[in-house]
Order: structure tokens, then C-alpha cells, then sequence
């Protein structure tokens, strides 16, 4: 009987060691597996962090300093802001520097006529247009 006691404390002892393999296994396994998403999660946050703050950087700097694409120019909104808060041209300096920047390509023919109609809705700019015109005519003939 001492003997079938023995056997089956062996076999209990050999049956723990197992059950201990087996769980010491299935722990690695799930470690690994949730480092590996862990690791998965940090990236995907650390990616969307990064695009989070290259998005804002891109809007504070479109919004102070144009959006780039205009080769160096000044942003339409910043002349905008300059031109009102410097002395005003007279009508015709301001309709030669339409038609200059016109030619050189610096604004297109939309815009051209858009200031060009602004700086006519003006009544005493186009007097000073038209008075302009004649003295243009005068030397012509």
C-alpha cells in the first residue's frame, strides 16, 4: 500500500509541476500579448499626438503668417489690415499700383477688378480717376 502512496504523491507532485508549466506559459503568452498591444495603443496615441500638434502648429502659422502658397507674398487679409491703417493714396497713385501689380502677375484679373471696383465706389477717388484721365488725353493729343 506504501507503495500506491508513493505513486500517487509522484504522480500528484509530477501533475502540479505541469499545471505550473502550463500556467507559468499562459502568463508569458498573455504578458507578451498585452505588451504587445500596449505598445500598438502608444504608438497610435504618440501618431495622433503628433498630427494633433502638426494641425494646430499649421493653423497658428497659416493664421499669422499666410498659408505659404503665395510665393513670398504678404497674405490678402495682411494688406488688407496694412493698406486701412496707412495714410490714404490718392485714387490714381492707387489705381497705377492695381494696374502695376496687375501686370506683374502678383494679383489675377478677379482681384485686379475686385480693388478696382472698391477704390471707384469711392466718389472722390473717381474724381480724381477721371480728372486723372483727361490730363492723360491732354498729352495723347
Amino acid at each position: 500500500m506504501s507503495r500506491s502512496f508513493g505513486g500517487t504523491v509522484l504522480k500528484l507532485v509530477v501533475w502540479a509541476f505541469v499545471v505550473l508549466v502550463a500556467l507559468s506559459v499562459v502568463g508569458t503568452v498573455v504578458g507578451l500579448l498585452l505588451g504587445i498591444l500596449s505598445a500598438v495603443f502608444t504608438l497610435v496615441v504618440v501618431l495622433g499626438l503628433l498630427v494633433l500638434f502638426g494641425a494646430v502648429a499649421a493653423g497658428v502659422l497659416s493664421l499669422l503668417g499666410g498659408s505659404g502658397d503665395d510665393d513670398g507674398r504678404t497674405s490678402d487679409w495682411f494688406e488688407a489690415e496694412t493698406t486701412v491703417e496707412t495714410e490714404p493714396a490718392d485714387a490714381a497713385t492707387e489705381a497705377s499700383r492695381l494696374r502695376e501689380r496687375y501686370v506683374a502677375g502678383e494679383i489675377d484679373e478677379v482681384e485686379f477688378e475686385r480693388r478696382l471696383d472698391l477704390l471707384l465706389d469711392d466718389p472722390e477717388s473717381e474724381a480724381l480717376l477721371d480728372d486723372d484721365r483727361e490730363t492723360e488725353w491732354e498729352f495723347d493729343r
